[in-house]
């Protein structure tokens, strides 16, 4: 429980760990699902979350593949610096629908990427290359495999459509040195709550 606010102490203290505990333990504690906030759910419905989260796993990972050599092409610098496509090519579980009822600004800061969009299994048969959408001036794709094999799909990472926000430094903000529709609302927010500033 712990991983997640000290990883480092953690990490430091599973080094240390003797051998037969970690046997027992089995995986590595910045690796382990904690749900302390689904008591109350099903093993249905537990396993089910457990699913979706290995399938948000696999689909970073290829993202951070495709953005490593985006990198090494001199195409990115930052994570923020790019647009991403999810398709899910194939479902034949439930575990993707996690993925596709996350909103996409939430993927988005998931994946520290400026933009994220998704597909179900229907429309990503159907969906347009990114290419053809606004013709960015590069893209990446790699493929991702997920629960055991019965989630498939692809992302695709391109040069992001929009201009780097002054206040989150994502690439959605409509024009040059603005702000993003996002951070408008909290600095407006911010104006009415601390009147002056």
């Amino acid at each position: 429980m712990l991983a997640p606010v000290s990883p480092l102490l953690v990490e430091e203290v599973w080094a240390f760990t003797p051998e037969h505990i970690k046997s027992s333990v089995g995986e590595h504690p910045l690796r382990r699902l904690w749900t302390p906030y689904v008591t109350g759910w099903s093993d249905k419905e537990a396993e089910a979350f457990q699913k979706g989260v290995a399938v948000l796993e696999s689909v970073h990972d290829a993202i951070k593949r495709v953005q490593e050599v985006a990198r090494t092409d001199k195409k990115m610098g930052s994570g923020l610096e790019c647009d991403v496509r999810i398709d899910i090519t194939e479902d034949a579980s439930a575990a993707s629908s996690l993925l596709m009822s996350v909103p996409s600004g939430e993927l988005a800061e998931m994946f520290v990427v400026g933009n994220v969009t998704s597909a179900a299994p229907e429309v990503a048969k159907e969906s347009m290359p990114l290419e053809e959408q606004g013709s960015p001036d590069w893209t990446y794709e790699a493929e991702f495999v997920a629960d055991a094999g019965r989630v498939r799909g692809k992302v695709l990472v391109a040069a992001p459509r929009g201009e780097k926000c002054l206040r989150c430094w994502r690439f959605v903000a409509p024009v040059p040195d603005s702000l993003c529709k996002r951070c408008e609302q909290v600095v407006e927010e911010m104006d009415t709550e601390v009147p002056g500033l």
